[in-house]
């Protein structure tokens, strides 16, 4: 394919129907399986890892012995680099708190920057364990949709500043969004700064997908606006999706702020979570490499394509179905509001009739039980099979 490396193969079937992956042995049953459904939720590729990472990790396995694990100045050096490089934001390695993911370290922000029965501003939709995670912890949500404006998911400053209280502590902003796949402009990511330092807010923002962006369109860090503005600010990033690495568990939490920093490590201490995973810095060293780099493009590319396919085949051939304006990440957020279905004839649609399993909108929010996320980071000949089947499936419905 053009502009790919011939020797990343992300055409091969990496048949994961018997193994222990999480989206196909706990999200569905094997009768299920065998009946062809296919699981599209979970975000992670069904792509082989890069060599470089491969390599890093059986050079750590060579040396046999796997008790608790420190990371060294090569792990966090690896980090800053990258950021520099990538993001032009400039960092110290104490600045870099390891954790096993990007979850671990929101608990621990929602823990020691607000209390019990303290809100949490976050947007909709949104990713399902921002709402899970504040909700165990006993935090109020304070919903905030994004609106639609000339078919792209929108901020709603107006709505934001209609809800925000006393008690308004933290704001979870997700950057690149998931599950829009929305790319904040910098007056989009300068309006949040402004509006957290206006309330003292902080804002915990999520920036896992910054390496699937498209269209020409630059990820603004929201670290480097908030330090202009004087707003608090906590990023989380990780190899996880950038790399297919999400089971390997690790993720930084980016804190410049000494204050803040010193309050969020004091929390992790108190909570006692565990040392760094005996592979950390392995993937690390290994996924932001040169050759690393060299997979992420390529893959990046890839899934490039497949979000055109997807989006021009729904267009053509299944015009209810909409999908707005999406600038990164590799899902796609796909309204079938316009089909006029229940809840449950939509569901019973896609799984029973289409054989696909998507991410329920219901869990991205309060008002999206009409919307499902699709995981579009898997082979080329499986996307054109989906695609055709759902297209097969609404001609027969009538749904077209």
């Amino acid at each position: 394919m053009k502009g790919i490396d011939i020797v990343y193969n992300f055409d091969k079937d990496n048949d994961r129907k018997n193994s222990t992956s999480y989206k196909w042995t706990f999200e569905i049953e094997k009768d299920e399986i065998k009946k062809g459904l296919y699981p599209m939720t979970v975000a992670d590729m069904e792509f082989d890892v890069s060599d470089s990472i491969k390599k890093s990790i059986l050079k750590r396995v060579e040396r046999g012995v796997f008790g608790y694990e420190a990371l060294s100045e090569n792990y966090y050096n690896a980090v800053k680099n990258r950021l520099k490089l990538k993001h032009n934001l400039d960092i110290e390695n104490s600045d870099i708190i390891e954790n096993t993911n990007a979850i671990v370290s929101l608990s621990i922000a929602l823990q020691a920057f607000s209390d019990i029965g303290d809100e949490v501003i976050i947007h909709s939709p949104g990713y399902m364990n921002f709402f899970t995670t504040t909700q165990l912890l006993d935090r109020k949500i304070l919903e905030s949709p994004l609106t639609v404006i000339d078919d792209k998911y929108e901020i709603d400053f107006e709505q934001m500043e209609s809800i925000v209280t006393p008690k308004t502590k933290i704001l979870i902003f997700c950057n690149p969004q998931n599950p829009t796949g929305n790319v904040w402009s910098l007056e989009d990511v300068t309006k949040i700064c402004e509006f957290a330092k206006r309330h003292n807010i902080l804002i915990i923002s999520d920036e896992l997908h910054h390496d699937f962006v498209f269209n020409g369109v630059k990820h603004i860090m929201t670290e480097n606006i908030s330090r202009k503005i004087g707003s608090k600010c906590i990023t989380l990033i990780s190899p996880g999706k950038s790399f297919n690495v999400s089971g390997c568990k690790t993720s930084c939490a980016i804190i410049t702020d000494e204050k803040i920093r010193n309050k969020f490590v004091e929390t992790k201490e108190k909570l006692r979570f565990p040392s760094a995973h005996i592979f950390a810095e392995s993937i690390i060293l290994g996924a932001y490499s040169e050759e690393g780099e060299k997979w992420q493009n390529a893959v990046k590319e890839y899934i490039f394509e497949n979000k055109k396919i997807f989006i021009n085949f729904v267009k053509e051939k299944l015009p209810k179905i909409k999908i707005r304006k999406t600038d990164a990440t590799y899902l796609l957020w796909v309204d079938f509001s316009e089909l006029k279905l229940s809840d449950e004839e939509l569901e019973k649609l896609l799984k029973e009739k289409c054989l696909i399993k998507v991410s329920d909108g219901k869990a991205f929010g309060s008002f999206y039980s009409q919307c499902r996320r699709f995981n579009i980071a898997i082979q080329r000949e499986k996307l054109f099979e989906i695609l055709d089947r759902i297209y097969n499936v609404f001609e027969k419905e009538n749904l077209n």
